[in-house]
């Protein structure tokens, strides 16, 4: 952050979402604007190559969701600024997950605001890294912002819509995107992958603002008489700091 901060440019941190399993942070220069990227659970020096590949990229994940409705917000202009880019990626010997936070700041009637587009990918064996028997059993992403939701959406892919139960508990009006999927069989486990797009946007501009993303990921391992479930969970407030 001293870094960035040093740079004068734009740009933002998933500032709280240190841990013992962060071992890759990588800060990527773009214009007038540095993307900011943080890797959970990346072998070093055997995945530090590809890590500082990814950070390169700025296409997003494998996420064929389209979003509802058009880009950004209808109270909002096409005259938009590019704020920042920020990337969390996990890794694990069960699955991983790729969630983007994509910043931009534009005019609307009444002044200024951010739109804050967020796009993720979940996925579990056998698309892992390792071979597991673990398989995706629930994936639950929250979102809190000062502002309001213009859309969010939940896809899943691999298998029939029957097969998932989906909860959808997203509040528009008060910023808050909450939702989680479960599959409901172990064959929907086996292949499931969770797709997610949301667009946040406030009515202000400040010269710094944040919101809290969470994501907690489970999977499950059958067993004779219990089975093993596993975590993995991802907390933090992504901070921003415009530079104009």
């Amino acid at each position: 952050m001293e870094a960035c901060a040093a740079d004068g440019r734009s740009y933002g941190f998933a500032r709280n979402s240190w841990g013992p399993e962060t071992s890759v942070v990588a800060a990527t220069p773009s214009g007038d604007r540095i993307d900011t990227h943080l890797f959970v659970g990346v072998d070093v020096p055997d995945d530090l190559l590809w890590a500082l590949d990814d950070a390169l990229l700025t296409t997003g994940p494998e996420c064929t969701l389209r979003q509802n409705g058009s880009e950004h917000s209808e109270r909002f202009t096409e005259d938009t600024q590019p704020v920042s880019i920020s990337r969390i990626r996990g890794v694990n010997d069960v699955g991983g997950f790729d969630r983007w936070y994509r910043v931009r700041a534009t005019k609307h009637a009444g002044g200024a605001g951010y739109v804050v587009d967020i796009t993720g990918t979940i996925f579990a064996s056998p698309t892992a890294r390792h071979a597991s028997n673990y398989r995706s059993d629930q994936i639950r992403l929250v979102t809190h912002a000062d502002g309001q939701v213009e859309s969010a959406t939940l896809g899943v892919g691999g298998v029939p819509v029957d097969a998932l139960h989906i909860d959808d508990r997203s509040k528009r009006s008060d910023g808050v995107v909450e939702q989680a999927v479960t599959p409901e069989s172990d064959a929907a486990r086996q292949s499931f992958t969770a797709c997610q797009r949301a667009v946040i946007t406030t009515d202000t501009v400040e010269e710094q603002f944040s919101y809290t993303v969470n994501g907690r990921f489970r999977w499950r391992k059958s067993g004779l008489l219990d089975d093993d479930l596993w975590h993995h969970h991802t907390p933090g407030q992504a901070a921003w700091y415009p530079r104009w």
